[in-house]
Order: C-alpha cells, then structure tokens, then sequence
C-alpha cells in the first residue's frame, strides 16, 4: 500500500446536490409574494425538506464477512493461484444510490476499491490475500478500504 491514499471523489453526489439545490431555488423562486407571507416557519421548513439530501451512512460497524472464502483463478490460464479471496458487506443507511460512484474508485495499487450492491443498500469490499502474506494483512487491507471508503 502506497503512503499517498488516493481520496474518494464524490462527483455524483455533487452533480445530484448541485440538482436539488437549482430545483429548490426554481420552487422558491416562482412562489408568489401572497404565497410567501402567507408561509409561516413549519411552511418553510416544509419546502427545505423538500429538497434535503440525508447523506448515506455506511455502517461499518455492522460489517459482515461473507463466510465463503474464494481460491483466486488466473483469468487466462484458469489455474488457481493460491491467493485466498474474501468479501467483506457492510450496509448503508438512507439512500445507497449516493454511493454509486464507489465502483469506479480505485486504491493506489489500481485496484477496485469497493462495489455498491444498490437492491440490498450495502457496500462490498473483496480482497485478495496471498499465503506469503504477514500476519495481519487482511486486517490491514479492509481497514486500509474502509477508511478511503467512509472518509
């Protein structure tokens, strides 16, 4: 693992943020003033939440291993290659489709760094450990993706 973490990009989530903010700008905009000092402060608060965004949660504290533990295959030879490969879920509170670009992030080794499963709002992390490895390592790994994860 490299000393400098490569850092999530949330463009996605921008994108979607800069959406609701225009869309809550437009329905405040074309209130009439009647409508406007007719609107007391629960009315207010009524439009915000219209357009707020609750980020997602990503529970690692309720992380779960999947009790599966994979021999890795050579894509090309499909021979086994000894390296032991595990799945680690952990779910996500509110609306997981905020996470989707977790997919296309990669570790400073180029690796996948986790993938989004939207129809069960949970987020996977699969790592791959060598029998050479130190002891320790798939801690370090899933702290390691976890942390570029939750940020």
């Amino acid at each position: 693992m490299s000393d400098q973490q490569p850092t999530f990009v949330y463009d996605y989530l921008e994108n979607k943020l800069q959406q609701r903010l225009v869309n809550a700008l437009r329905a405040i905009s074309i209130l009439s003033p009647e409508d406007v000092l007719r609107c007391d402060s629960g009315c207010l608060t009524e439009i915000v939440r219209q357009f707020a965004v609750a980020p997602p949660i990503l529970r690692s504290d309720l992380m779960v291993a999947d009790k599966k533990i994979r021999e890795a295959e050579d894509i090309i030879s499909e021979r086994k290659t000894g390296e032991a490969l595990y799945s680690f879920f952990s779910p996500v509170e509110r609306e997981a489709e905020w996470l989707e670009e977790v997919d296309i992030q990669r570790t400073a080794d180029g690796r996948p760094l986790a993938f989004l499963d939207k129809r069960r709002d949970r987020i996977a992390i699969r790592l791959m450990v060598s029998p050479g490895d130190e002891e320790g390592t798939l801690k370090r790994k899933l702290e390691y993706r976890t942390s570029l994860v939750v940020g």
